[in-house]
């Protein structure tokens, strides 16, 4: 067995690390670092102070300061399930009541189902003119 050691390069190192990190290098830039956050600190605070002497802001907002005002059109619905009954029983008033629209010109209203009974007991109206100008074209389409 071969006991000698194998022959190193010369300048080249045998891959690892062969010294350990320096503590007091560490311990030196940690208390460095605590040292410059605290020197920002105070500038900062300093700076905070100085725009609090110098800059009167006035009393805080309240968030409920306008509440009593009504916003600009348009409202959305607070109530849209409220609002379509109301309506909803509008219109079912207006088509099923009698009411005059007009007295001086003799207008009213009357009930959606009488108006239809009515229509069909006597049927549409029609100028006499209107049908004789369209039965020959009416004639005329069925050839």
């Amino acid at each position: 067995m071969d006991t000698e050691k194998p022959a190193q390069n010369p300048g080249v190192g045998p891959g690892y690390e062969t010294s350990d990190a320096n503590p007091l290098g560490l311990v030196l830039f940690g208390l460095g670092i605590f040292v410059i956050i605290g020197v920002v600190m105070l500038i900062t605070y300093g700076v905070f102070e100085h725009f609090k002497e110098s800059q009167s802001l006035g009393a805080p907002a309240s968030p409920f300061a306008n509440a009593s005002q009504i916003p600009p059109a348009p409202r959305l619905q607070t109530e849209p399930q409220i609002d379509l009954e109301h309506l909803r029983a509008r219109e079912s008033t207006l088509l099923n009541s009698y009411e005059w629209v007009d007295p001086n010109a003799g207008m009213v209203r009357i009930p959606i189902d009488r108006a239809m009974d009515l229509i069909l007991q006597k049927g549409l109206p029609v100028r006499p003119q209107a049908m004789q100008e369209n039965a020959p074209a009416a004639d005329g389409a069925r050839k």
